[in-house]
């Protein structure tokens, strides 16, 4: 069951809702139904259904589901003009609660853990009454040996869930709940007292239970009240019988019938008869005994038996195959001889209604059904004591799942939470009984539901890619796109001034390639860092270093000119100095290759505290150009800043290549990052050699301009790290290819060139070793694209360019539901979206899209004739018309005689049980679903609703 909650949206697939898409007709493969044959131009029906009047119930159920898809094709095409502006308001997502008989579990226990041990659960439930009102716990009275008693009977559901996002799993990658292991999902009820043991050893009584006047025990069993009829525990068989019929015992006399016994086995869906031939007694002191025969609903004959008191007539009467025939448990009571007319007669127990429990065993019991393994769901039965009375009992009955199990190839997927197609599709609800028919005993009783996480959280939007970083800033309150390069024009005069934006401030810069002369003085700023002069000889043989080192640079004066100094990984000549003796009287001139200024403001209203770099020598960023070969400067960083840009600070390396007249500015690792909630995003730095290792602390593109090449085989790799729960520790590991603009994105794959990064992201959860990777590849299903994460952040990569993740507020916990079946549902909030126009895509906060079909204009439809009575009885038949005949020739007069297509009649056809079944249309437009027994005929009539069906599509 998915509950994707898309209000006024009716379609759902591939990962999209669709609204007004148009399906494709299908066409019908068996017995080539078309419309035109059931429905007439007018929208009325042209057949009527007909069932036999002596059939069995099923086929009436088959006969009047038939008729139930032939009224709904009873419709005539419509075209209805649409008014509005070719938009539409729609609503996506939302929370499910529910309400009556249910419970849900969402608190701060039940989280997301990647721990993958079977211990660390999501859900250990044992729920009794207090948590589900539909469950039984009460003091019910009985009798045994004609003393009244009370004891405790309480009904439990024990869940033993494990959620899990499911990575390892090419079936699932998906949020999913398993309950695979055997036992996992059950349901028991318990007896203070227990039930006494009827068959077997007695503890020490020797009266034995017997479900009459003296021995009364009833109690509530998946629901409904049952009364105990035998419980046996000899000869290594533990078995509980159950009745829910009231009148169940009769006497029959000789001559009497039982009709509409029900068949199995050979004769499953068939009505059997029993008869009473006689009472009979061997010698006058032997016991009496009763001969009975067993007739299939031909009126053959099937077995005849002697059986004598307390002996179940299931257990020795065969079928044609020699195997068990009856479903409908017969038990022999007594066998006497009424005293007042000397008629012999046996009192009978008919088990219509009866439950068979035998420990080990498959529930319900299937005597055919030999061995253990291939049970989906199976009966515990636990022995004890009773001391009043004092008897041996069953203590409590556990009915649970053994091969029916919620695993990786049929887990619980998280409801609107989903990931994937599969997960959209599939179910999120597990139903006790599973995998039988809905009409089993007990079936749905209990259901746990999984809807994924508890969405109370607000959530944050964190991306990488497209050339950018793009958060939310919380102190502002304002979403951030700050660019991993800017790229500026260096090609201009000196004296002209160009702009560039970055969030909402405006900066001004010019530059200068030409070579400039630096003048230094003591305590004067280099690139932002002051450098101190340590004068020494008058001749100029000084030394002088950067207040962020300790080493000094000597000027030797004895040198030739000009001496070539490195200040900070930028290289400076040096014509030639002069002094005054006194270090502050000291003045350095040097020559740069270039220079460029940025500030605030435009340059003609500048002032000193407009400038980025404000304390920088003449407010200038000196740089040299080496001509394509990498010189950026670690430690000469811009840090961006304005009131545009609210509290924020970008810190920028530059880089300059004067051949290409460009200068761009670097994101550096050094930018530190204010995001919304308790997430950390790091910069890390660019793996230019693909090793894994950072070479450099800013964004690097892998470009000739840059000393790069992005055609040669060595990849330049740019790191970030996410931590989502804001604990300290890099949970994620993501990968850019390290491109100019646009161009960088999450790195391409496959790519048999990248020697080291294999993966878009990789997930540690904290500890320090990858958990599960992430790659947007569409070459294999190996790889996943969406992801969560144990804080409740969804990630994504799905869209090949960027890294993606939805970040809650607080951790997001887990939602699972045990519900009866009268538990109600209601699903509100989700995201509004308001003017969706045709063919339009929207994206939730969460990353759910939804594509919008035509909105407006002309609309198709149907509208709906009044069908009347469809199933009628081959007795009642009109003249006229067609029909569809549904049963055999035995049980439906309109079956027999009939000419199918290649000759051969009904009869003909179905000769036995091994006879497959007849769908087909005939020469005279009637159509036939029949089979040899009324289970054949159930097959065909569900192959021909599926035709029908498709019609309906």
């Amino acid at each position: 069951m998915k509950r994707l909650n898309v209000k006024k949206l009716v379609a759902i697939g591939a990962g999209a809702a669709l609204v007004g898409a148009a399906l494709a007709p299908i066409v019908s493969a068996q017995s080539g139904v078309v419309k035109g044959d059931l429905i007439s131009d007018t929208g009325s029906p042209l057949v009527d259904v007909v069932v036999g009047a002596s059939a069995a119930n099923s086929d009436v159920v088959w006969a009047s589901n038939i008729a139930s898809r032939i009224a709904q094709l009873a419709t005539v095409s419509t075209t209805t003009d649409v008014d509005g502006d070719g938009s539409i308001d729609i609503t996506v997502g939302g929370t499910t609660t529910y309400g009556g008989s249910a419970k849900t579990y969402d608190s701060s226990t039940y989280t997301l853990k990647t721990d993958t041990g079977e211990a660390n659960e999501f859900a250990d439930l044992k729920l009794g009454a207090s948590q589900l009102d539909f469950l039984s716990n009460g003091t019910e009275s009985y009798t045994f040996d004609g003393t009244s008693y009370e004891q405790t009977v309480k009904e439990r559901i024990w869940i033993n869930a494990d959620a899990r996002f499911l990575h390892s799993s090419t079936k699932v990658q998906d949020l999913v709940v398993q309950m695979k292991n055997t036992g996992d999902f059950n349901y028991e009820v318990t007896f203070s007292k227990g039930l006494p043991v009827s068959d077997g050893l007695n503890k020490p009584k020797t009266n034995k239970f017997k479900d009459d006047g003296n021995d009364s025990i009833t109690f509530p069993f998946l629901g409904v009240d049952y009364s105990l009829f035998r419980a046996q525990d000899t000869g290594g068989v533990k078995e509980i019988r159950l009745l829910k019929s009231t009148d169940a015992k009769k006497r029959y006399f000789s001559g009497d019938s039982l009709t509409g016994l029900k068949g199995t086995g050979a004769h499953e869906g068939e009505n059997l008869s029993l008869t009473i031939d006689n009472i009979v007694q061997s010698t006058s002191q032997s016991s009496f005994e009763v001969e009975i025969s067993l007739w299939d609903e031909e009126g053959n004959l099937l077995d005849s038996e002697t059986a004598g008191e307390g002996q179940f007539l299931e257990t020795i009467l065969e079928g044609s195959d020699g195997k068990t025939a009856l479903d409908t448990s017969l038990f022999t009571e007594k066998i006497r001889q009424d005293i007042e007319t000397s008629q012999g007669y046996v009192t009978m127990t008919r088990g219509d209604d009866l439950i068979i429990l035998r420990d080990g065993q498959e529930f319900p019991y299937d005597s055919t059904s030999t061995g253990t393994s291939n049970h989906n769901w199976v009966v515990n039965l636990t022995s004890g004591t009773s001391s009043t009375p004092d008897v041996n009992a069953f203590t409590k009955i556990t009915i649970k799942n053994q091969n029916t199990k919620w695993n990786v190839n049929n887990p619980l997927w998280a409801g609107n939470d989903a990931l994937t197609e599969s997960g959209m599709e599939g179910s999120n609800e597990a139903v006790l009984l599973q995998d039988y028919s809905e009409d089993t005993i007990g079936y749905g009783y209990a259901s746990v539901v999984f809807d994924g996480f508890k969405n109370d959280q607000d959530l944050t939007k964190f991306q990488l890619g497209n050339g950018n970083m793009v958060y939310f800033d919380s102190t502002d309150e304002v979403e951030r796109t700050v660019p991993f390069v800017i790229a500026l024009d260096h090609s201009g005069d000196p004296n002209d001034e160009s702009s560039f934006t970055l969030l909402n401030q405006t900066f001004y810069y010019r530059t200068n390639s030409t070579d400039v002369n630096v003048l230094l003085t003591q305590n004067a700023k280099l690139n932002g860092f002051a450098i101190d002069l340590n004068a020494g000889a008058v001749s100029c043989g000084i030394g002088f270093h950067d207040q962020s080192t300790s080493s000094a640079t000597d000027l030797n004066a004895g040198t030739a000119r000009p001496v070539a100094i490195d200040i900070n990984q930028v290289q400076y000549r040096l014509p030639h100095c002069t002094s005054t003796g006194a270090v502050g009287g000291t003045t350095v001139q040097m020559v740069a290759d270039g220079n460029f200024q940025i500030a605030k403001v435009a340059f003609d209203t500048v002032a000193d505290a407009d400038y980025i770099g404000t304390d920088n020598n003449f407010n200038t960023w000196y740089y040299e150009d080496k001509n394509g070969v990498n010189s950026t400067y670690n430690g000469a960083l811009l840090a961006l800043s304005g009131t545009g840009m609210d509290s924020e600070s970008y810190k920028y390396a530059y880089y300059s290549n004067e051949s290409e007249s460009v200068l761009w500015l670097l994101l550096d690792k050094a930018t530190t990052w204010t995001g919304q909630y308790t997430y950390t995003p790091t910069f890390i730095g660019t793996d230019t050699v693909e090793d894994g290792t950072i070479d450099l602390n800013w964004f690097h593109p892998d470009d000739l301009r840059l000393g790069g090449d992005e055609a040669d085989n060595t990849k330049f790799v740019a790191k970030f790290q996410l931590d989502d729960n804001g604990g300290g520790t890099a949970g994620t590991e993501i990968y850019l290819h390290a491109l100019l603009e646009d161009d960088a994105d999450i790195i391409s794959l496959p790519d048999n060139e990248l020697s080291r990064y294999t993966v878009d992201a990789n997930y540690d959860g904290g500890t320090k070793a990858a958990i599960w990777s992430m790659s947007y590849r569409t070459d294999s299903d190996s790889f996943f694209d969406q992801a969560w994460t144990d804080f409740g952040t969804k990630y994504s990569v799905a869209d090949g360019e960027t890294f993606q993740a939805w970040i809650p507020d607080n951790r997001l916990n887990l939602s699972l539901t045990v519900r009866g079946t009268d538990s109600t549902e209601t699903t509100t909030g989700g995201q509004d979206f308001t003017g969706v126009t045709s063919g339009s895509t929207v994206t939730t906060d969460t990353g759910t899209t939804v594509t919008v079909g035509t909105v407006g204009g002309t609309s198709s439809g149907q509208t709906v004739v009044p069908a009347g009575d469809l199933v009628v009885l081959d007795s009642g038949v009109s003249a006229g018309g067609n029909h569809v005949i549904v049963g055999g020739y035995i049980v439906n007069s309109l079956a027999q005689g009939l000419v199918l297509g290649d000759g051969t009649t009904l009869e003909e056809s179905l000769t036995s049980s091994s006879s497959d079944y007849v769908l087909e249309k005939l020469s005279n437009g009637d159509f036939v679903v029949a089979g040899y027994t009324a289970a054949q005929t159930g097959l065909a009539a569900q192959e021909f609703i599926d035709e029908l069906e498709a019609l309906l599509a």
